[in-house]
């Protein structure tokens, strides 16, 4: 990953021309492999009898790949176990992140937060409230890609996309989904939904994953 300026845009938007350090990169790059604003949050949401042995874990997989893409200033863990938590961390964060990953337990309608359940419709409403650019999330919670609770959250206002597993999922399984989504995504600098397709086609076993946008069913 590096940074570079837009110095020249072309072809309706299409194609671009960069300079970094005052010098022009030679060649036009298609508008399509660039990134802005990039930032990665990964939340990681407490459950007191599996923290140690996986969701710690698996978070911190995310979190130290992340770090070999960009550099320490572009990505957080943070974790957290109520919902005041998360409300509290969002106002204060979210112009900072382009990329939200929520690992903790799901079900299909809702997110376990501490010893309560969140559905889809209250995590839009904490997304939503300071009004935020919409964010490509990802959900590391178990059958969190089933339609009530993707088509809810992938619908808000604050979600450009919604990456999550249609079942249970290994924690191993969900982090090289996640790390291979971020690598094609990032260094090869494809779409969300091409890096999607390739980490899908990645997964060993039968975990299967699902993308989401705008309250309908994208890619799976």
């Amino acid at each position: 990953m590096a940074d570079f300026t837009v110095v020249e845009l072309k072809a309706e938007g299409r194609s671009a021309r960069l300079e970094r350090s005052g010098q022009q990169v030679a060649r036009w790059v298609p508008t399509s492999a660039l990134h802005r604003n990039i930032g990665a949050l990964i939340v990681r949401i407490g459950a007191y009898s599996t923290e140690q042995t996986l969701l710690d874990p698996l978070a911190k997989s995310l979190l130290q790949y992340l770090r070999l893409l960009v550099t320490d200033d572009f990505v957080r863990l943070v974790s957290l176990r109520t919902e005041e938590e998360l409300r509290r961390l969002w106002s204060e964060n979210h112009a900072a992140y382009s990329h939200v990953i929520f690992v903790g337990h799901g079900r299909s309608d809702a997110i376990a937060v501490g010893n309560d359940w969140m559905t889809a419709g209250q995590l839009s409403e904490v997304l939503e409230e300071p009004n935020p650019e919409a964010k490509v999330v990802l959900s590391a919670c178990c059958e969190t890609g089933r339609r009530d609770f993707s088509a809810a959250i992938s619908g808000s206002r604050a979600c450009a996309a919604f990456i999550a597993p249609f079942g249970t999922v290994h924690g191993a399984v969900a982090s090289q989904s996640f790390q291979t989504f971020f690598a094609v995504h990032f260094l090869d600098g494809r779409t969300t939904t091409v890096a999607f397709n390739q980490a899908a086609q990645s997964v060993p076993g039968a975990a299967s994953f699902r993308l989401w946008r705008g309250g309908r069913l994208a890619r799976s």
